[in-house]
């Protein structure tokens, strides 16, 4: 009996739902709801083409319905704006759709009328078209390790759609027949000089997106290309986690999950084989997703291999083909009423169609570290050394391995003891898991032969088994890798979790999901082909749904690095996998800006890297020294997942610098880390609006300003939120950096310093991280006493709920941006504002009754504040600010200073105010002061 696959079951099912019947494809069309071509010719843009063939009775009833409706159902043929060449538009929100019918194109307009997004004219077989399927073959082998694939396609001419008659129409749907060759005229009967199979597509357009689907009748293409064009400035943003660059304009970039590459050591130049084996492009975590600098996002819907050519071939063009039997896409556009700038409004559309980000728990966000249960620090264990040495640390991952080989049986006493102590230390504790069983573990001894036996692992299509090896626990270890399409197997993995709950642990590394090889066969059908990419994804839902039946429902935890379209929506984070332990450009420190912008951008905003990197293959460990790791922990304070996992694989020879052999990169941690522990109210708001919305959290400088164009290349910052800029230094050696300042006017986080926008060199010595607050913007922070966000039972060490009552809050005001506002993650609301007027008559005494609010009182320092409610202290040292720190709870108000919080915390607020905006940008000293005393005799 012939294996029918469910690949081919699944077009099958399509062309039942969408295909025309055999005899609908004649002259006499007869579908119900269908709205059919008039023959009024008010309802025309013009009088020559394409033409359904209608009975006599059928032009009646269309003639009544038109009349009816006073003019053309559906916009058929309607005139469109900006598109005098339209033969039928549909439309909805935000969003007009115009289509062409000789030659065929594809036209996508925003709602003022601008076209973002048109398809390219016809080519010449070589899917720079509007729609164009191929046959051919596709040949997958693996290069050294499972982890990584060859892909070589030999696939005939691309067949392209020239001409297009419409099925039906509605408003907000049209129903197309795409042919290769112009129609007949009227009257001649309908036949195909062709030998391919009917080709169909269907628009339908909804508030702020356009789904196009396109499918071939009696037959399964083996790959679909569809073509754009484009402007010499377009830039391309997104496309998964990507450690090359943020635009990836005049990149080939494909879509396949695979092991992170291996790059060439530092010094080298990223290309085709570096890393290597496939180049700057490898990535785990691929996204067919990008948002365009053109205004639009672009969305390939398909878990198959998939290739874009931006603009790499052509420099007017971009085109992106699969090698799945159907092509579906989707396009989103900013609407009218959305006040944020508009690549928010793009990725709000994107996560909406495809799953929302997951949101991780609270104590999520605080730092991680490797820290095993036998690890010490003299005599001493390492969980207690770094409460002895004030390091703050939320969690900590011991790297016991429940998957591959369960390496916890017979020791479960000792582990749930230490996992205690830990607890009353305050640090969730965090096993591991991966989908791979080991062969030789002893363990899944009496169960590997009844698992295989019932279809527990994937499979070629003839019973073999693939070939899967995996270096884990520092040893390579031969594995079946699970099938989670068989609802047996997967039931049995989801158990084993049960087994690490009740030893107490919170979370788990989850670790691989690339290695499906493309030859296997799941349990349901799919091909390994279509599964490769899809299985992230369904790794990640299988640890969702059974945490979310567990006790520890909505308080757990789990950081992945592989992913795909939608793992997001079950996996609290996502790590950049294994990076190289060096600068090195292609995999070390300097790609984790890249990636996490490029994660965030692609819907996973709860990303980091692993501070320090993980393998030392290349450079060795002489390259993971002191500067690497203190420049590594700056860098990961400020990203969304702090998380240290403290290796240097592949290098034996010489220890790698960490936080307890060398003394800067200890008091790096020191600072940083409690700094990213403070930060959680300010981290944890914009989180819940990453969950909601979709919002990165790592911010692109271009998404805050998009009419900016320039800066859609920046990959060396970003903003964190919408007030923390982010510059670190990632290159050895360096003490300084250069940096695009977009907005007028920053606050320099450690010295208080202003510093105006433009292009600007920020000073660095290796103790410094370059981070600046945002005019405008507001940030508050927890008590600087804090050292973890887990509730802890020891009385040293001071938890969550010991800094319950207070916030502080920093802000930068300044005429341009006189109040600042935000509303945090519980739905309190803090603002601050500024009269400057009232600040200058009530610092100079010029006016009465302005000096202060009589709730307040003035102290002598500001050390004073600490624990005083209702007090407030002045700095005027700084020429160009007053810096004004208040202590209340509520609201109140000081020297033209409002202050105002429905929060139950007291706040302590620390407020700069810019006098005048300038005086920034003048160096000499003396010019500054000069400003300072126009303002205090009222000038401005």
């Amino acid at each position: 009996m012939t294996h029918v696959s469910r690949d081919v079951r699944q077009v099958a099912k399509r062309r039942d739902e969408k295909a025309p019947k055999a005899s609908e494809t004649g002259a006499l069309h007869r579908r119900r709801n269908a709205v059919r071509l008039p023959v009024d010719a008010r309802c025309r843009s013009d009088t020559i083409g394409p033409r359904l063939y209608m009975t006599r009775g059928t032009q009646l009833a269309q003639i009544a319905a038109i009349v009816g409706l006073g003019g053309c159902a559906g916009n058929w043929n309607a005139t469109v704006p900006n598109a005098p060449d339209a033969r039928w538009t549909i439309t909805s929100d935000g969003v007009v759709v115009a289509i062409r019918d000789n030659p065929f194109a594809i036209s996508i307009r925003d709602q003022t009328g601008k076209e973002v997004l048109s398809t390219a004219a016809p080519g010449e077989g070589d899917g720079f078209a509007t729609a164009a399927w191929t046959t051919g073959e596709v040949t997958y082998r693996p290069v050294l390790s499972p982890g990584y694939s060859k892909i070589t396609e030999h696939l005939d001419p691309y067949r392209e759609a020239t001409f297009v008659e419409a099925l039906e129409v509605s408003d907000d749907t049209i129903r197309l027949r795409l042919l290769d060759h112009a129609p007949f005229a009227e009257a001649t009967p309908r036949t195909d000089t062709s030998d391919d199979p009917p080709t169909y597509m269907t628009l339908r357009v909804r508030p702020g997106a356009v789904r196009v689907s396109a499918w071939v009748d009696n037959t399964v293409p083996r790959a679909w290309s569809v073509g754009f064009r484009a402007a010499p400035d377009d830039g391309y943003l997104g496309l998964g986690e990507r450690f090359n660059a943020v635009d990836q304009r005049g990149q080939h970039v494909f879509n396949w999950a695979e092991e992170g590459g291996i790059g060439m050591g530092e010094g080298t130049s990223m290309g085709e084989v570096n890393p290597w084996p496939n180049g700057a492009l490898m990535t785990y975590y691929p996204v067919p997703f990008f948002v365009s600098t053109r205004g639009y996002g672009f969305w390939l819907d398909t878990t198959y291999y998939s290739r874009f050519d931006l603009q790499a071939s052509r420099s007017d063009e971009w085109r992106v083909s699969h090698h799945g039997p159907t092509l579906d896409y989707e396009v989103y556009l900013p609407q009218a009423n959305d006040q944020r700038p508009w690549p928010y409004q793009v990725t709000d559309q994107f996560t909406k169609a495809t799953g929302r980000p997951m949101l991780p728990p609270a104590w999520a966000f605080g730092p991680r570290r490797r820290i095993s249960r036998h690890s010490t620090q003299g005599e001493v264990l390492e969980i207690q050394a770094m409460r002895d040495a004030d390091l703050a640390v939320t969690s900590a991952d011991d790297a016991l391995h429940f998957f591959p080989s369960a390496r916890h049986v017979g020791r479960e006493e000792q582990i749930a003891e230490w996992v205690s102590n830990a607890r009353a230390l305050g640090y969730h504790v965090n096993g591991y898991f991966n989908s791979f069983v080991a062969s030789d573990a002893p363990a899944f001894a009496e169960f590997l032969p009844q698992a295989r036996e019932r279809g527990f692992f994937l499979r070629r299509p003839d019973g073999s088994a693939p070939n899967l090896w995996i270096f884990t626990g520092g040893k390579v270890v031969h594995s079946d890798l699970l099938d989670f399409t068989n609802p047996e197997a997967k039931s049995w993995y989801q158990s084993n979790f049960d087994h690490a709950i009740k030893l107490g642990y919170s979370g788990f590394m989850y670790d691989f999901g690339e290695y499906v090889p493309a030859d296997t066969r799941a349990a349901d059908g799919t091909s390994g082909e279509a599964l490769h990419n899809q299985y992230p994804v369904q790794y990640a839902r299988t640890l969702h749904e059974a945490m979310e039946r567990s006790s520890k429902a909505g308080d757990w935890f789990a950081f992945m690095r592989s992913g795909y379209t939608g793992s997001s929506a079950y996996v609290p984070m996502l790590w950049a996998g294994d990076p190289a332990a060096s600068f090195e450009d292609s995999d070390g420190l300097p790609s984790m800006v890249r990636a996490g912008l490029t994660a965030n951008i692609s819907g996973a905003p709860f990303w980091g890297g692993d501070i320090g990197g993980y393998h030392c293959l290349i450079d060795g460990a002489g390259a993971a020294d002191e500067e690497l790791l203190v420049r590594w922990i700056q860098q990961g304070a400020l990203s969304p997942n702090m998380q240290d996992q403290n290796a240097c694989v592949g290098e034996r020879k010489r220890r790698k610098a960490s936080i307890w052999n060398s003394a800067r990169a200890r008091a790096a941690w020191h600072k940083y880390a409690r700094l990213h522990t403070r930060l959680f109210p300010y981290l944890y708001t914009w989180a819940t609006r990453a969950h909601r919305h979709g919002e990165p959290m790592m911010r692109p400088l271009f998404f805050e300003h998009p009419n900016r164009s320039e800066l859609r290349a920046v990959d060396d910052a970003y903003y964190l939120g919408a007030a923390l800029l982010v510059a670190p230094i990632l290159t050895r050696g360096g003490r300084e950096r250069d940096v695009v300042l977009p907005d007028a006017l920053y606050l320099d986080w450690d010295t208080k310093q202003l510093v105006a926008g433009g292009q600007r060199t920020l000073v660095a010595p290796l103790d410094k991280l370059p981070l600046l607050l945002r005019a405008g913007q507001l940030v508050p922070l927890l008590d600087d006493r804090i050292d973890t966000l887990t509730e802890e039972s020891n009385p040293s060490v001071v938890g969550p709920t010991d800094v319950a009552d207070v916030y502080d809050v920093v802000t930068l005001l300044s005429a341009a941006h006189p109040e600042a506002t935000l509303q945090l993650h519980d739905g309190s609301t803090l603002t601050a504002r500024v009269d400057l007027q009232r600040l200058r008559r009530a610092t100079t005494g010029s006016g009465s009754g302005d000096q202060l609010d009589s709730s307040l009182t003035r102290v002598e320092s500001a050390e004073r504040l600490r624990g005083c409610t209702g007090c407030y202290w002045v700095d005027t040292s700084d020429p160009g600010k007053i810096r004004v720190l208040v202590s209340d709870r509520g609201s109140a108000k000081a020297l033209g200073l409002e202050v105002l919080s429905t929060s139950t915390r007291r706040i302590r607020w620390d407020v700069s105010i810019a006098l005048e905006r300038a005086i920034v940008e003048r160096a000499p000293e003396q010019r500054a002061v000069a400003a300072m005393t126009r303002f205090w005799r009222g000038g401005r």
